[in-house]
């Protein structure tokens, strides 16, 4: 529009100024500035650029525009009518909230990916795939905003420019009510973030909780793996600690003395005939050194009588006999002929000790087969320290006195030894010592002699049963003298157990003749005469 010059107070040159950004549409009008008239060209968006924007942007950028309009038309909305500031105002509200959740939300990754494989009530709002009501409002709302600057931009293009000539633009219902529906609609949209973030809080407290089980999982697996690990490593060292120690104890006990009587032992029980030996053990002789009781056990089982008793005990010599008798029933000795099955019959002993006692490890088994042809390894010395050596091997830890005789790193004196066997042998409740064929334990060098002074003063100190085999040999005989005795000689039950067992050896036709082999064993019992 143009306003006559001559009526303005002032004067001067007209200058010409142009508003916006785009020469599409455009009005030109003449304003009233402090020194001059200037020309002002208003931007108005064509109908297609005002298509162009969507959803919460398009309107943001219409509500901007709307907002700056009294800027570009030189006016203040301080002097605009009531309805039209409070309108503005709703729109800025609207605006800076359209504004936020466009760039907090729509726009914000992070909060996309919050939601990504999971449903989200405000996102699901703006789905373009589908129509939504809030996309629908968001869409009329800016309709009716694109209409309200086109008509203001009509009306400005009038001669007169002023708050009366506007104020008509901003009292349309259907734009008021689509700016009241989508301001609205944002307090629903606020809800439905409350209800996302609601949402992501129990997904995350979820996650939270899976993350720190999972973790504890974890933790518990490699506390287990580490369980594992030590358990092999400690394991690996306890193999190691047992091996260390097992070499240790192989290498004392083979210091102690190298003969291992355990391989005689069993080829002589293969060489026994079965159903052999019973008679010996069977006899009162053996029963009785079998289940006597020694002198320590009775003193200690006559420590606990009355003082009445004790005093008695101590004094009366009938007692004291007693004693000594109870003592001899300790030693058995057993002298044979040569070809008697002295051997067979120690062999048999020894298996029916083992078979006793086999489970109980606090009776201690040792036995020495005594061989003419060792004379010269077999000395006193070495025949005491094979019994230690036997005694300390049964115990589950190699007894303190075995070290320390092997730590000396010297020869010890049969004493030391018999010290330390002495040791040992308290460390059972009950011992039993079987000595085979002692007439083969020379008697050069006092070798006999001494290894049963050992063996003697071992049975007093220590009360360890010994069962013991010779030929007829005075002085063992001597020896052995006043302690109980059993001669070892053939029985005809054995010798018949003997010939049953190798009737197969013979001609076939002896097989099937029963009366034949009845002769047969009764002409050899007979002639056997205990060999």
């Amino acid at each position: 529009m143009n306003l006559d010059t001559a009526t303005l107070p002032w004067s001067g040159e007209t200058r010409s100024r142009r508003l916006g950004t785009n020469s599409n549409h455009s009005a030109t009008f003449f304003l009233p500035l402090p020194f001059s008239i200037t020309s002002v060209e208003i931007w108005i968006p064509s109908p297609t650029q005002m298509a162009e924007p969507l959803g919460l942007i398009g309107v943001v950028g219409v509500a901007a525009q709307l907002i700056q309009l009294s800027t570009q038309l030189g006016l203040d909305w301080k002097d605009a009518p009531a309805e039209a500031r409070t309108f503005i105002l709703e729109l800025q509200s609207l605006k800076t909230v359209l504004s936020e959740t466009n760039t907090n939300t729509l726009l914000n990754q992070d909060f996309a990916d919050a939601f990504h494989g999971r449903h989200s009530a405000l996102l699901s709002e703006f789905d373009p795939l589908h129509s939504t009501s809030t996309l629908a409002l968001v869409s009329a709302c800016q309709q009716e905003l694109e209409s309200l600057l086109a008509d203001l931009s009509k009306r400005a293009q009038g001669r007169r420019l002023g708050w009366e000539r506007l104020k008509a633009a901003f009292t349309a219902s259907r734009m008021r009510e689509a700016v009241e529906d989508l301001r609205r609609r944002c307090s629903a949209l606020n809800e439905l973030l409350q209800i996302d973030v609601a949402a992501i809080a129990a997904s995350t407290h979820r996650e939270v909780k899976e993350g720190r089980r999972e973790q504890k999982k974890q933790h518990q697996a490699q506390s287990r793996a580490l369980g594992h690990i030590r358990e092999r490593v400690d394991n690996q060292e306890d193999r190691q600690e047992e091996e260390k120690a097992r070499r240790e104890r192989e290498t004392v006990l083979k210091w102690l003395d190298p003969v291992d009587y355990a391989t005689e032992h069993h080829d002589f029980l293969r060489r026994r005939q079965a159903g052999t030996g019973q008679w010996l053990l069977e006899s009162d002789e053996f029963k009785t050194w079998y289940v006597s009781r020694s002198q320590h056990d009775l003193d200690c089982a006559a420590a606990q009588h009355f003082v009445f008793d004790t005093l008695f005990w101590m004094i009366c010599p009938a007692n004291q006999v007693t004693l000594r008798i109870a003592g001899d029933k300790q030693m058995l000795y057993c002298p044979g002929i040569p070809g008697a099955g002295k051997t067979i019959l120690s062999a048999t002993v020894i298996d029916h000790l083992h078979a006793q006692f086999r489970s109980n490890p606090e009776v201690g088994i040792a036995y020495l087969y005594c061989n003419f042809r060792r004379h010269d390894s077999q000395t006193a010395e070495n025949l005491v320290r094979n019994v230690l050596k036997q005694l300390a091997s049964a115990r589950p830890a190699l007894p303190d006195s075995v070290k320390v005789l092997y730590s000396d790193g010297r020869n010890p004196s049969i004493d030391r030894v018999s010290a330390a066997l002495q040791a040992v042998v308290a460390e059972y409740s009950k011992v039993y010592v079987v000595v085979d064929a002692l007439d083969e334990c020379t008697p050069s060098e006092g070798c006999r002699g001494r290894f049963l002074a050992q063996l003697f003063d071992l049975h007093s100190m220590t009360g360890i049963s010994v069962f013991a085999t010779s030929r007829f040999i005075p002085d063992i005989m001597e020896r052995f003298e006043g302690f109980a005795s059993l001669e070892i000689r053939a029985s005809r039950e054995d010798v018949g157990w003997y010939l049953q067992g190798h009737m197969g050896e013979l001609m076939p036709f002896v097989a099937s003749r029963k009366d034949m082999q009845e002769k047969i064993v009764a002409a050899i019992s007979d002639a056997a005469d205990g060999m």
